[in-house]
């Protein structure tokens, strides 16, 4: 633990490999929050991919898990690999991290309840010299925050993904005596006992506790120590705003309409895969770029995850046969960064998305937005922003109801606008309070058991 005046230390934790802008929002947020708050900070990601992340991000990053469940395990590195000291054999290390563990009553127990009830003999030597490792690299830090996102999820690998790394960081967390907070963190899905088991275990390690939205805490209703704790918007909120509009490219006085496709359901990396759903959502889709064409709009396809984008190649295939009978153009914007996506969004009048955060960024810009819901994330955001009437369901979608909400986000658009521009700036303030309470210069407190406060 430092002592005043002292560097501080903060490690940021997150399923994140780089590839997910809502993601990279976040931790770009967070960092220059904190870096504002305290310049001489030293700040360490975990990450599942650790060499694009600290590439991204500039600050060193370090494998979240060792497991490699399916849609959740960490990018593949030799550079990762677990490193045996001179002079001592493979076998040697293990019965080193076992002596380690075990003298550590709360990380041994965790250790046996994985071995027990995974019955993966084989990942329990990699998993002990983690768990050794990662206590070891969190004895200098004051602090490990779980930066936002929808943290609280079992979809993306189940109980053993998650909710089982949170529960084990916690631990090392609290083993280390450092102060483990859960930061506007979105509850998602929590399918099993056991995955609802390990974040109520996680969440009670934490000395403060928020969540991004009210239907994320409403989902813990369950574990009552949870009830006194805030509700803080998203994150991404708290990025820094985008520089005054850029002058728009010659496109005339016709609106200029930013389309972000989603590989929900679809073949593409997706957990579950549902044609019934991905095909007719994708056909109404390209029918409604389509019908602004030949109102001479300007399209401009893009994504905020690299998953989507090979839902944009397949949307331009689709529309190549039909460009030469439309008046307006289709264009597909390369959006690799946060920066990149926001510079699109300052050249917009209106932004068609269904992730959450191809939203909220929208929004941070003051952009008005159509939102095609694939998520109950999605409806409540826009219903926080009192744009619910212009939120359709993914699973409902057709080119009729995508041109009526349309037409009426067009013909109330300065009020749309004025309405996200106050929900933008409450949230932010919310935020910034937010990080002035987690962040107190006077120092550093013990964590609590359980409780919101510090």
């Amino acid at each position: 633990m430092n002592n005043p005046g002292q560097t501080r230390e903060i490690g940021l934790l997150t399923p994140y490999n780089g590839g997910n802008l809502g993601d990279g929002a976040i931790q770009e947020a967070v960092i220059a929050n904190i870096k504002a708050r305290f310049p001489e900070v030293r700040l360490h990601g975990f990450t599942l991919d650790p060499e694009k992340t600290s590439r991204i991000h500039q600050i060193p990053c370090s494998p979240l898990t060792t497991l490699s469940l399916p849609h959740y395990g960490i990018a593949a590195s030799p550079k990762l690999a677990v490193a045996v000291l001179p002079g001592k054999t493979a076998a040697g290390a293990l019965e080193s991290a076992k002596k380690f563990i075990k003298g550590i009553p709360p990380l041994f127990r965790v250790v046996r309840l994985v071995q027990t009830l995974t019955g993966v003999a084989s990942r329990m030597p990699a998993e002990m010299r983690f768990i050794r490792d990662g206590y070891r690299k969190l004895k200098g830090f004051d602090m490990l925050i779980v930066a936002g996102g929808g943290q609280l999820d079992d979809y993306w690998g189940g109980a053993w993904g998650h909710p089982y790394t949170l529960l084990k960081w916690g631990l090392m967390a609290r083993a280390a005596g450092v102060r483990y907070v859960f930061l506007s963190v979105g509850t998602c899905t929590l399918e099993s006992r056991l995955s609802v088991l390990f974040v109520a275990c996680a969440l009670r390690l934490a000395c403060y506790r928020s969540y991004r939205d009210h239907r994320s805490k409403q989902l813990l209703d369950r574990m009552r120590f949870t009830c006194a704790d805030p509700v803080v918007p998203d994150l991404a909120f708290s990025h820094e705003l985008p520089p005054c509009p850029v002058t728009r490219p010659e496109r005339g006085e016709t609106p200029v309409v930013a389309v972000s496709p989603i590989a929900y359901l679809s073949s593409h990396s997706w957990p579950k895969s549902d044609p019934g759903i991905y095909a007719p959502y994708l056909a109404a889709l390209l029918a409604f770029v389509g019908a602004l064409m030949r109102e001479d709009v300007t399209v401009i396809l893009y994504y905020s995850d690299t998953t989507d984008r090979v839902v944009v190649g397949e949307m331009m295939e689709k529309l190549g046969a039909l460009t030469t009978k439309m008046v307006g153009r289709v264009e597909v914007r390369a959006t690799e960064s946060v920066y990149a996506l926001l510079e699109l969004m300052s050249e917009v009048d209106y932004v068609v998305a269904s992730r959450l955060h191809g939203v909220i960024l929208a929004h941070l810009a003051e952009r008005p937005v159509l939102a095609i819901s694939y998520d109950r994330k999605v409806t409540t955001h826009m219903a926080t922003m009192g744009q619910s009437r212009f939120c359709l369901d993914i699973d409902k979608v057709d080119l009729e109801s995508l041109m009526g909400a349309f037409l009426a986000l067009r013909s109330e658009a300065d009020q749309v606008r004025a309405g996200i521009a106050l929900g933008r700036e409450l949230s932010r303030s919310a935020l910034s309070a937010q990080y002035d309470q987690i962040l107190r210069a006077e120092g550093v407190a013990t964590p609590a058991v359980s409780g919101n406060r510090l």
